[in-house]
């Protein structure tokens, strides 16, 4: 497929061609559906082509291209015709006709040169060189050089001339569009269209991270899920076409690598490709934000085959039915070979030794937050699609939680214990006022009481503990405070699903864990970058609890929150603009408000019959708020700073600093 007469040891491709499979030497289509279709080429010299396509956008598609890298050389796009090339607000470069009647382009990101592994890891990565560029009336080219042993990997979207708004879109971006989402399953950041195919490669959704300790990156439908939520906010908050497209495209991408079994695997640490229950569960959030939204036989029939696997991997135990954490726990060899492969992983996270406590098998770590993550999202599959075959495996992991949650053995011994256990959790600042005995004592119990933990919990299994902590599982040799902000939000979506099974105090008690002696939880999580995404995941489960509850001090604790999550550079966790399905119906979502100035953080509260939102200001002076768009008039806004609330503010000004919150008129 070449466009131009190719010198030695280079390969040409025509974008406009390979958006139309010219030339190829085989073509398949993988899915098609009302919402979405995938087709897959094959061209002379190996190359590979995925095309979405979408039909509710005609004549728009998105192409990713592969090819092989046998040995030095380059390769050169073309586009024929003129065309105005420019770096668009949406992140990449729109190259735009300047014709009537010719298709333009997006390009998200540069080529780049990839090396994968037979489970689709990518194992090795580096950007491509560009080696050239021309432009002239007639064609526009760009060249790039390639090194043997690895793959060019190039995605762009064809925009037909029925889909120009798409072009006037990418150009031109809001504030609210540009403000930045943490992903806490990657810990990386969106904050651009282009950003998601740093995610979305070769059709599949990566972790935009490498894994520790085998420095791989891995497929991670927990990404694919968050970034469907934000975009879902953005898409109400903005009406662009754009995110419709993004979010089917996530949707299809999710659909297509299921496996046959109805698995979604991810390999995160061993070359036995393990499946990971939660990251599985992405997938299903996924599906099922999907299908409140969309009626799609694709879509629910892989929600249907997901649903059946996960509740295919479960343990029973004296409490009831417990959901695995990972298909690695369903045998002795497999978690033996995973410690075998990861040499330090074995000294230290997922250590394990076998353990017949609570009359559990040997293997299951009893890890908290995927047993509830998979009784939730397997009930909400049940409430969605009316089949009841797996209520009465639900009703018993229900019960497994509230019988575990409600154990409080040894609670004299337990109490000195994590007395000693949270000086280890004191900010750099007080652990170093401590006197010198009690510095001691505290590298005493980091060294040798947090490692022998696990012994305890066998002796007396209990994992809600004295002051609120929760911990993040019973067996695994190793302590990790972090996952107390998982266990939370999980925590909290099942009191919002299963109201009835009266968890409110362990979600309190877990609160003021974190919240009380100004925010002393948040703020050693704040010290090190590997517990810093624990904060974002708390602000997500404080947004889900301030939609169940009208209390002021949530508000408080989650502005709190934001402004610890702005000077870390982090992002917004993906709720927040008021796009997660599950929290609130896609026919009760309103239009996240959109401030003018970038530097404002605004909480969207509101939904049907429900009208809230805060307005935080990370900046060190006053922000007056201007609305692009206008907001309705008969909002009252209180002022809160320094952890209270003020007089209601006659002036739609934040404070340095601090936050406002919006309500209806006629709240009473």
């Amino acid at each position: 497929m070449t466009a131009a007469e190719a010198t030695p040891g280079e390969a040409v491709y025509n974008l406009r061609e390979l958006a139309d499979f010219a030339g190829a030497s085989s073509r398949r289509e993988l899915i098609s559906s009302d919402l979405f279709s995938r087709a897959r080429a094959e061209l002379p010299g190996g190359a590979t082509l995925l095309r979405d396509e979408f039909p509710s956008a005609d004549g728009a598609s998105c192409v990713f291209v592969r090819i092989p890298t046998r040995q030095a050389g380059t390769v050169r796009f073309v586009v024929d015709g003129s065309c105005a090339i420019s770096a668009c607000a949406a992140g990449g470069w729109l190259l735009e006709a300047r014709q009537e009647g010719e298709y333009s382009y997006w390009v998200p990101q540069p080529p780049a040169l990839r090396g994968f592994d037979s489970h689709g890891r990518i194992v090795r990565e580096e950007p491509a060189r560009i080696t050239g560029f021309q432009a002239s009336d007639d064609e526009l080219s760009v060249s790039v050089g390639i090194s043997p042993g690895l793959e060019l990997c190039f995605a762009f979207w064809s925009i037909g001339p029925a889909m120009g708004r798409l072009c006037a879109e990418l150009k031109q971006l809001s504030a609210l569009e540009q403000t930045k989402a943490f992903l806490w399953s990657s810990q990386s950041t969106y904050q651009s269209p282009a950003g998601l195919y740093q995610h979305l490669i070769d059709g599949r959704v990566y972790q935009n991270a490498l894994a520790w300790p085998r420095k791989w990156r891995f497929c991670c439908d927990l990404d694919g899920y968050e970034l469907f939520v934000w975009l879902t906010g953005l898409e109400r908050a903005t009406r662009k076409t754009l995110y419709s497209l993004l979010r089917r495209q996530l949707a299809l991408s999710t659909v297509a690598r299921q496996s046959a079994d109805g698995g979604w695997y991810h390999g995160e640490w061993t070359d036995m490709n393990e499946c990971h229950y939660r990251f599985h569960n992405g997938a299903l959030l996924l599906l099922e934000n999907a299908a409140d939204e969309w009626r799609d036989d694709a879509v629910s029939t892989a929600l249907r085959r997901g649903v059946e696997f996960v509740v295919s991997h479960t343990d029973r135990t004296d409490l009831g039915l417990w959901f695995l954490h990972d298909s690695l726990e369903e045998s002795t060899e497999a978690l033996d070979a995973m410690h075998a492969q990861t040499g330090a992983l074995a000294k230290g996270f997922g250590a394990w030794k076998p353990s017949r406590m609570l009359g559990k098998s040997p293997t299951n770590k009893m890890i908290l937050n995927t047993h509830l993550d998979t009784t939730i999202t397997v009930d909400r599959y049940r409430e969605q699609s009316g089949d009841t075959r797996f209520t009465g495996q639900v009703d018993s992991a229900r019960s497994a939680t509230r019988r575990l949650l409600r154990l409080r053995p040894a609670e004299t011994l337990y109490r000195a214990v994590y007395r000693a256990v949270g000086m280890t959790l004191l900010p750099a600042d007080e652990a170093r006022q401590l006197p010198v005995p009690l510095r001691a004592m505290k590298r005493l119990v980091w060294m040798y009481l947090t490692p022998n933990l696990y012994r305890l919990k066998r002796l007396y299994p209990r994992i809600v503990m004295p002051g609120g902590f929760v911990d993040r599982h019973l067996a695994p040799l190793h302590f990790d405070a972090k996952y107390h902000a998982v266990n939370i939000m999980d925590l909290v979506r099942h009191l919002l699903r299963f109201p009835e099974d009266h968890l409110d105090d362990v979600v309190d008690e877990a609160i003021r864990f974190v919240v009380r002696d100004g925010y002393r939880i948040l703020r050693w999580w704040a010290e090190a970058k590997p517990r810093q995404f624990a904060i974002v995941v708390f602000a997500e489960a404080l947004y889900q609890l301030c939609l169940m509850r009208p209390k002021a001090a949530y508000r408080s604790d989650l502005a709190a929150t934001l402004l610890l999550i702005e000077d870390l550079g982090l992002g917004m966790p993906p709720s927040l603009l008021g796009g997660n399905a599950e929290l609130i119906p896609p026919q009760s979502q309103a239009p996240c408000p959109r401030p003018a100035d970038r530097r404002l953080r605004v909480v969207n509260l509101n939904r049907e019959g429900h009208k809230e939102m805060l307005v935080v200001n990370p900046a060190a002076e006053a922000i007056e708020v201007v609305w692009e768009g206008g907001i309705a008039a008969d909002v009252v806004w209180t002022e809160g700073q320094g952890g209270g609330l003020r007089d209601e503010s006659p002036c739609l000004s934040v404070p340095p600093r601090g936050w406002l919150w919006g309500r209806p008129a006629s709240r009473g």
